[in-house]
């Protein structure tokens, strides 16, 4: 019920659309009768007035440590003898400082439910507390520099955590699935989020992709009014001139999302998991959607994109399983739809289908050259596609999760195919290539 009512709405956001060509005349209206989200004026709550943050003085006994090679601090590398709950890390271990906390040193701990990092503590490896699933409170003392890829993945209870100035670069898997999360106040010092991979098979960066993915109840992305790189605009992240949403707060209940006219970019992941959006409507002064900017948003069913927007890049509507249709103002000199999915102009690159459509058979037109990653991921009414003959690339995850996908014809032309194209096609019977034995070698 609750689709059927998002699309009638998104029906009264487009006054034309022909769906057999790329001629789609596309009238954007702002609705009325759901709630949206729409930026006005920055929030910055962490230049409230607050009690000053006293450290535990009771510190947890038996912990396990190594010497650093300096041989005048310590690293801390396990869980040890202590056999608590409240993990209190000391700031000196016999007389030296406890500057370090090793990779993987708390992972997969169930007993750990608080977290108390002092300022001696300048690194941490990898996964350092990954899967502590019980922890309800972290507090990550002024000395930390960078909060590394999976630190704090799960922590399930954690509502809050607030990020030191000291603290500049997050990588973009530091907080993946803290569920239980709905605020997090990012210090000053922060200028970098997603700092942990810079390339994904020469085709796409994860450098820039933002934190907090699976934070489902983030509600308030927080910074100070004089951070030097970001604001905050009820509750999302924004660059500090307004021109790139960074991300969005995901536990909005908002069904769609109004871009202020300033902004122009995308960012890589911003409305990651948005499940609650069920429309979207990118507007001319939009140029760039990044990598993975809608990707999972389980309730989408309709996007307009209109004709200033410039470049989409990989991955930007994949996994998206409610999708009936990427609509694109026939004005638009970069993309155009075709029954509802997206293809750039000249028709040489499939984009993206509508994974949510009802059509069980598809004939891809002449043509197209390249078919991108997860471009039909989770569209599991298919059950029969046809390649044309031209096609030269199948980019990674094409069809994966097709559950219904029995056949495949794939023509002679083909020279690349990616990695788990077919993966979770539980009901793939046959595949048919149609050129000689000597061309698949």
């Amino acid at each position: 019920m609750k689709k059927i009512l998002s699309f009638i709405l998104i029906l009264a956001m487009i006054s034309a659309a022909v769906l057999t060509s790329c001629e789609i005349t596309i009238t954007q209206t702002t609705p009325t009768t759901t709630p949206t989200t729409t930026p006005t004026t920055p929030t910055a709550s962490t230049t409230e007035k607050k009690e000053e943050f006293v450290y535990p003085d009771e510190v947890s006994l038996g912990l396990s440590y190594e010497l650093n090679l300096d041989g005048e601090s310590y690293t801390l590398i396990g869980i040890g003898e202590f056999k608590g709950t409240k993990l209190v890390i000391p700031e000196l271990h016999e007389g030296k400082p406890v500057t370090a906390i090793a990779k993987e040193a708390f992972y997969l701990n169930w007993d750990i439910t608080e977290i108390y990092i002092p300022d001696s503590v300048t690194t941490m490896g990898d996964r350092a507390f990954c899967w502590c699933n019980n922890v309800s409170y972290i507090h990550i003392g002024a000395g930390l520099t960078y909060i590394p890829s999976g630190a704090f993945t799960a922590a399930y209870f954690v509502t809050e955590v607030e990020i030191p100035d000291t603290v500049t670069a997050m990588a973009y898997t530091a907080f993946w699935n803290c569920t239980a999360l709905e605020t997090i106040k990012l210090g000053k010092g922060v200028t970098q989020l997603g700092a942990d991979y810079d390339t994904y098979f020469d085709k796409m960066t994860f450098g820039g992709f933002s934190d907090f993915m699976g934070c489902t109840s983030l509600k308030n992305i927080v910074v100070d009014e004089d951070h030097p790189t970001f604001k905050t605009v009820d509750g999302s992240l924004y660059s500090k001139d307004g021109s790139t949403i960074v991300k969005y707060a995901l536990g909005k209940e908002d069904v769609t999302y109004i871009f202020p006219e300033n902004v122009t970019v995308i960012d890589k992941g911003a409305f990651y998991d948005a499940d609650n959006i069920s429309a979207i409507a990118i507007p001319s002064t939009v140029k760039k959607v990044s990598n993975w900017a809608f990707e999972n948003c389980s309730s989408l069913l309709t996007v307009l994109i209109d004709k200033g927007v410039e470049e989409i890049e990989r991955w930007v509507f994949s996994e998206c399983e409610s999708l009936l249709a990427i609509e694109v103002s026939p004005e638009n000199e970069n993309y155009c739809s075709i029954d509802g999915n997206l293809y750039t102009k000249d028709k040489t690159v499939f984009k993206q289908y509508a994974s949510a459509s009802t059509r069980e058979t598809f004939e891809m037109p002449t043509g197209v050259r390249e078919m991108e990653c997860s471009s039909f991921s989770r569209s599991t009414n298919l059950v029969s596609v046809k390649l044309p003959e031209g096609l030269v690339e199948i980019d990674d995850s094409a069809f994966e999760g097709c559950t219904n996908l029995t056949t495949v014809e794939m023509p002679s032309t083909i020279e690349y195919l990616g990695m788990s194209i077919l993966m979770d096609c539980d009901s793939l019977l046959n595949i048919q290539y149609n050129g000689t034995v000597e061309q698949w070698k």
